[in-house]
């Protein structure tokens, strides 16, 4: 199974949606930047419906360490900042 590097919006998409348990499912190695570890302590801290990363055990917590790693973290983060809704929904639509 393939690895696979999940940004905030993928992540809190997921859960919010109580789908977030199919990563590990689909993905032999679920990674995390530190920076999107930092984005949801932020957006916990506001009062966003998160997960806590840290008790997640299958997901693997890394610090970005070349370019090619952050031009991935701001691609699907642009990408998904634009169609987070829209994916939300035709999951939560396929789900049901």
């Amino acid at each position: 199974m393939p690895k696979i590097i999940a940004d905030t919006s993928c992540i809190q998409s997921l859960y919010q949606t109580d789908l977030l348990s199919l990563l590990p499912i689909l993905y032999n190695e679920i990674i995390l930047p530190q920076t999107v570890v930092d984005e949801l302590a932020i957006g916990i801290a506001s009062g966003v419906s998160l997960p806590n990363i840290v008790s997640i055990s299958w997901i693997a917590v890394r610090k970005a360490i070349n370019r090619e790693i952050q031009l991935v973290q701001e691609t699907s983060r642009t990408f998904m900042g634009r169609y987070s809704l829209d994916l939300r929904q035709k999951v939560v639509t396929a789900y049901q």
